[in-house]
């Protein structure tokens, strides 16, 4: 299967679209000059995505590949994001949309048999619609 390879996080700052998608890039290590024309570190690189020919500051932590699957509705899903489906016999069940590094694909996988999946929310925005893991 061929996909677009794109990204998607949240923006650092503060605009209302909240989310940037495109192309995710780190910005290297840069050097800024004082008053007296000195050289020093400014720290480490940046965390970006380049969107519309702009880069913009992103949390890593909210950083999800585009898994190349679209929901019901034709919303792209990317890692992160929670979907939704109707099973016959066990009702109404939700997901977390992940990277297998085992299976090496993104879970739930393509083949996976969900009725009409549809993305109601991510794990970033809305960790209430996730069921606590309860520890043994």
């Amino acid at each position: 299967m061929n996909r677009e390879i794109k990204y998607r996080a949240k923006r650092t700052d503060g605009h209302p679209a909240f989310w940037a998608i495109g192309y995710y890039v780190k910005t290297p290590i840069t050097s800024e000059f004082n008053a007296d024309g000195q050289s020093f570190d400014c720290g480490v690189g940046r965390d970006c995505i380049v969107q519309d020919g702009c880069a913009h500051e992103v949390d890593p932590q909210t950083l999800g590949e585009y898994t190349g699957f679209k929901d019901v509705l034709g919303t792209e899903v990317y890692e992160g994001d929670i979907l939704e489906w109707h099973e016959l016999f066990h009702g109404n069940m939700r997901m977390v949309v992940y990277w297998s590094e085992r299976e090496k694909c993104f879970i739930p996988p393509n083949g996976c048999r969900m009725s009409e999946p549809r993305i109601i929310g991510n794990i970033y925005e809305n960790p209430d619609l996730i069921e606590p893991q309860y520890e043994s």
